[in-house]
C-alpha cells in the first residue's frame, strides 16, 4: 500500500477528525475570548481597576456554567471538553513573547544577578516546601471536619475500578481470541500485508504522525514569506516561524521520551527531555531569530522587537485601531501570543467546572493556603530580597514573584517595582517546573499523569491537540501482555487485600487525595500558569486545584498591594 493511501487513511481515521476539530474549535475560540475581554478591560482602564479581564471572565464562565440548569454537563463533556484541554497543553506558547521580549530590557548591574538568583532560590524553596505541607494538612484537617473518612471513593475512581474488573474478568477469553487471530495473521498473507499498511516506511512514517509540522511550515512558505517579501508586514511570518518553531519543539521532546534507544540510559533520557523543554526551546531560538533579523536589517534590538510586540492587551490595540484604522501598525506576532494566553486562562475556567465536585471538597484548603501564601510572600519575599542588596525596585518585584503575569504586572506596577524583574521570575517559575516536575512528582509518588482511557483492553494514546505522536506498538503490546496476566481469581485477591478494612482504605484514600490536592496548590501558587499549563499536558488530577489556587492566590496578591496601608509599608520597607 502506497503512502499516499497511508495518508488517506490516517485523515479519515475517526480519532484524527475529533483531535483536528479540537484544534480547530480551541483556535476559534481565541478571538471569540477577546470579544469578552476587550470590553471588560476597556471598562476596568477607564475606571483605572488593576485587574486582567481574562481572569474576571474566566470567573464569569464558571459561576455562569455552575449556576446554569442541567445539560451544560453533558454539552461540555461532548463539545467543549476537547478544545479545552488543546488550549490548556498549548497556552504555555503565550509565554514564549514575554521570555523573547527579555532582550529588550537589561539590569542595570551585573552584581544584582547572583542577588537576584540567590533571592529566587531562596523564596522559591520556601514556597513550594511550606505551600505543600500546609495544604496537606489543611486539607486532612479538613476531611476530620466533614467526616470525609465515612465517604466512599468518588464516582470517578468507582468507574476506574470497575472498567478495570470487567477488563480482567474478560482477560482470559481475549487471550483464546487473540490467539487465534495471531495465528491466522502468521499462516496468512493478507494479513501480514497490514504490516505495512500501519507502519509506512522509512520517512514517511515520520510524514503521517507529525502532519502539525507540516502545515505550519507550508503555511510559512506559502503565505507568511510572500506576505513578507510583497507588502513588508512580517507579523505573519514570524507568527508561523514561531508556531512551526513550537510544534517541532513539542515534538521532539515526546519523541525523546518513547525513543527506544534511550531507553537503556534513563539519566541519560531525563537530562534530555528536561533540557528540551518547548518554552525553553522555543524562547531561545525565537531569541535567536530577533538578534539574526536586528543584525540582517541594520536595525536595534528594542527596535525589532517594538515589532514584534507592541501592546501589552488586545484592548489596547483595539483601541489603536479605532483611531488610525491600520492593523498594520498595531498587531505583531508576539499580540498574537497574548490573545492565546488569554483564551488559555478562560479554557482553566472550564477546567474547573469539570472537576466542580472535588473544588468543593477541598475549597477550605485551597482558600487557606492561598490567603496565608500571599500575606506571607509579600513581605517576606520584599524582605528577603531587600535584605540580600537589591535596589528598590528589584525588590518590590520578589511581592509578585510567583503570581501570573496577567495579575503580577499591575501590582507590581502599583509598588513602583521593576515589571521586567516580576515578568522574569515568574517565566523562570514556570519553567523550573515544567523541567522538574514531573522528577518532584515521582519522588513524593504523586501521580503525575492521569491513566489513559481503556476500551476493549486497548490502551489508547493520549491525544496532544493535534501534535501527539501516537503510542508505539511495542508499548501497547506490553500494555496486553501485563492485562492478558491477571485472572478473574487474581481479581478477587485484591478486592479482598484492598477490602480488609473499610476505615483503613477510606484513610488511605484521603492520603492519596491529599497529595494529589497539596500538589496542585502549591503548583498553582509557585508556578502560576505555566505550571496550571503543564498539569493540564499531562492530563493530571491536580490540574483543577492548580487553576482554581492561581486564580486565588494572584487575586489575593492584587488585592493586598492596592490597600493604601500595605503598599506604604512595603516601599518603606525597602526605603530603610
Amino acid at each position: 500500500m502506497t503512502w499516499i493511501s497511508q495518508i488517506c487513511l490516517v485523515v479519515k481515521s475517526p480519532e484524527t477528525a475529533a483531535r483536528y476539530m479540537n484544534a480547530v474549535i480551541g483556535v476559534l475560540f481565541v478571538p471569540l475570548t477577546q470579544l469578552l475581554v476587550v470590553p471588560i478591560q476597556t471598562t476596568l482602564v477607564s475606571h483605572e481597576i488593576i485587574l486582567p479581564a481574562s481572569v474576571l471572565v474566566m470567573m464569569m464562565i464558571t459561576m455562569a456554567m455552575l449556576a446554569s440548569l442541567g445539560g451544560v454537563s453533558n454539552f461540555y463533556i461532548q463539545y467543549m471538553k476537547g478544545p479545552t484541554n488543546f488550549l490548556g497543553r498549548h497556552m504555555a506558547f503565550g509565554f514564549v513573547p514575554p521570555f523573547v521580549m527579555l532582550s529588550k530590557d537589561h539590569i542595570s548591574s551585573a552584581a544584582d544577578v547572583p542577588r537576584i538568583a540567590g533571592t529566587f532560590i531562596i523564596t522559591s524553596s520556601i514556597g513550594y516546601i511550606g505551600c505543600y505541607i500546609f495544604a496537606i494538612s489543611s486539607f486532612r484537617l479538613e476531611s476530620r471536619i466533614r467526616g470525609l473518612g465515612k465517604r466512599v471513593g468518588d464516582v470517578e475512581c468507582q468507574a476506574e475500578q470497575a472498567l478495570v474488573l470487567s477488563t480482567k474478568a474478560l482477560s482470559a477469553k481475549r487471550v483464546s481470541q487473540m490467539s487465534q487471530l495471531t495465528i491466522g495473521m502468521v499462516t496468512n498473507d493478507s494479513f501480514s500485508s497490514l504490516d505495512t499498511c500501519c507502519s509506512p516506511p522509512g520517512g514517511m512514517d515520520f510524514f503521517v504522525r507529525t502532519p502539525p509540522l507540516w502545515i505550519a511550515l507550508l503555511l510559512l512558505l506559502t503565505v507568511g514569506l510572500p506576505t513578507y517579501c510583497a507588502t513588508g508586514y512580517d507579523m505573519p511570518f514570524e507568527a508561523l516561524c514561531f508556531i512551526f518553531l513550537w510544534t517541532g519543539t513539542v515534538l521532539f521532546q515526546r519523541s525523546l521520551r518513547t525513543f527506544k534507544a534511550l531507553s537503556l540510559y534513563p539519566r541519560l533520557k531525563t537530562t534530555l527531555v528536561v533540557i528540551c523543554n518547548p518554552v525553553l526551546v522555543t524562547a531561545a531560538l525565537g531569541t535567536a531569530y530577533i538578534w539574526t533579523k536586528s543584525a540582517v536589517t541594520h536595525q536595534n534590538v528594542e527596535a525589532v522587537l517594538g515589532t514584534f510586540k507592541r501592546h501589552d492587551d488586545w484592548a489596547q490595540i483595539v483601541t489603536h485601531i479605532a483611531q488610525d484604522h491600520d492593523p498594520r501598525l498595531h498587531i505583531g506576532a508576539g499580540d498574537l501570543a497574548t490573545a492565546l494566553l488569554d483564551a488559555g486562562i478562560v479554557s482553566l475556567g472550564l477546567k474547573m467546572f469539570e472537576y466542580r465536585a472535588e473544588l468543593w471538597r477541598s475549597f477550605a484548603t485551597v482558600l487557606s493556603t492561598s490567603l496565608v501564601a500571599a500575606v506571607v510572600a509579600i513581605f517576606l519575599n520584599v524582605a528577603l530580597a531587600h535584605a540580600l542588596g537589591l535596589a528598590a525596585a528589584e525588590a518590590l518585584a520578589f511581592a509578585a514573584r510567583n503570581v501570573t503575569i496577567a495579575l503580577g504586572a499591575p501590582a507590581v506596577l502599583h509598588l513602583g517595582g521593576s515589571t521586567t524583574l516580576m515578568s522574569t521570575l515568574v517565566i523562570f517559575s514556570g519553567m523550573v517546573y515544567q523541567m522538574a516536575g514531573d522528577l518532584v512528582f515521582a519522588r513524593l509518588a504523586i501521580p503525575g499523569h492521569r491513566p489513559p482511557p481503556m476500551a476493549g483492553g486497548i490502551q489508547h494514546a493520549p491525544r496532544g491537540g493535534g501534535v501527539v505522536m501516537a503510542e508505539t506498538n511495542s508499548r501497547r503490546n506490553n500494555n496486553d501482555n501485563n492485562n492478558n496476566t491477571a485472572t478473574p481469581s487474581d481479581g478477587d485477591a485484591e478486592d479482598e487485600k484492598q477490602g480488609g478494612g473499610a476505615g483503613g482504605h477510606a484513610a488511605e484514600q484521603i492520603r492519596a487525595e491529599s497529595k494529589i490536592i497539596a500538589a496542585g496548590v502549591t503548583v498553582g501558587i509557585n508556578a502560576a500558569a505555566m505550571g496550571t499549563s503543564h498539569l493540564l499536558e499531562r492530563d493530571s488530577k491536580a490540574t483543577a486545584y492548580s487553576a482554581l489556587s492561581m486564580t486565588m492566590f494572584g487575586c489575593i496578591t492584587v488585592g493586598l498591594t492596592s490597600i493604601p496601608t500595605i503598599a506604604h509599608t512595603l516601599q518603606a520597607l525597602v526605603a530603610r
